[in-house]
């Protein structure tokens, strides 16, 4: 039997930008409405896609790139930045093959600091920054090391709802 659409579905982390992080809990109907608005309702990826996914699972933003991979078929990737470091994720990337990658503005910006060689990166075609506060400077110094083609998405929303904004 089908889980209620309105029963909790998964307990999640908000990213803190209020204070301190606090839990939400989310139904399946937030989960599955989200899914489908991060993944293929924006264009942002599908079933061929390679997704690298850089964010912390138990955070909402995190959360939601995992259940939009499941939901639409896509490989997702999984990179621990705390526990591999910042600076084997460009290698790392193109050795996956990833079209996609989610990743936070702090991520980004230790990403760019790294200084990665753009040719580590021409298999991207799509990158979703999400879980704080991004600034122009960040997507412009990325724009600078990404294939010209690929867009850059700022993805805010909240935990609490689900609503996102693009």
């Amino acid at each position: 039997q089908p889980p209620d659409p309105g029963a909790a579905a998964a307990l999640a982390f908000t990213s803190g930008s209020t204070g301190v992080p606090k839990v939400v809990v989310n139904d399946h109907r937030m989960l599955t409405r989200d899914a489908w608005t991060n993944s293929i309702d924006t264009g942002c990826y599908g079933a061929d896609d390679v997704v690298a996914h850089t964010l912390p699972l138990a955070f909402h933003a995190g959360l939601m790139v995992t259940v939009a991979g499941l939901v639409v078929g896509s490989r997702m990737e999984l990179y621990d930045v705390r526990g591999s470091g910042i600076a084997g994720l460009p290698a790392w990337l193109h050795r996956v093959g990833a079209t996609v990658m989610h990743s936070s503005p702090a991520i980004l910006r230790a990403f760019v600091g790294t200084r990665p060689d753009p040719a580590l990166l021409t298999g991207l075609r799509s990158l979703t920054i999400a879980g704080e506060a991004a600034h122009g400077r960040d997507v412009e110094a990325a724009r600078a090391l990404l294939p010209p083609t690929c867009v850059v998405r700022n993805r805010y929303g909240s935990s609490e709802t689900g609503l996102i904004a693009e």
